[in-house]
């Protein structure tokens, strides 16, 4: 259950995402009780997530992985790891889905991984990220 619901939580924050975009491009007076429900809306779908998503549960790794592969692309993600100072992984040789679990792999052995997910919150903010 954990898992679909997961998916729901993501599928509905990349709809808030949309709307929320296209109120900031045609924004009026009318609009403004639509952004007082979204932003209801937004953390509703953070309180879930919170919920889904429990701390040191395996889960919680694979939360991880997909958030990282919707939201960080190779070169990001290149990025992430030179910002954390992390120079003996390789990043060139990996899909992109294999290279963030391998990431993800890499950062638990080190027992660093609060620092990939505090790396994500502070490169992607909106995004209600896992703290595994």
């Amino acid at each position: 259950m954990g898992d679909k619901l997961s998916e729901h939580v993501e599928a509905l924050r990349h709809e808030l995402d949309v709307l929320i975009g296209a109120f900031v491009t045609d924004h009026s007076a009318a609009m403004d009780s639509l952004m007082i429900k979204l932003n209801g809306i937004r953390r509703e779908i953070d309180a879930l997530d919170a919920f889904v998503i429990q701390r040191g549960d395996k889960r919680c790794q694979a939360m991880l992985r997909k958030k990282m592969s919707l939201y960080m692309n190779k070169p990001e993600t290149k990025t992430l790891v030179r910002d954390m100072g992390i120079s003996d992984f390789d990043i060139d040789n990996s899909s992109l889905s294999n290279l963030h679990s391998e990431l993800i792999g890499y950062c638990e052995r080190r027992e660093i991984l609060p620092d990939l997910v505090s790396a994500l919150k502070s490169n992607r903010p909106r995004v209600l990220w896992p703290d595994c």
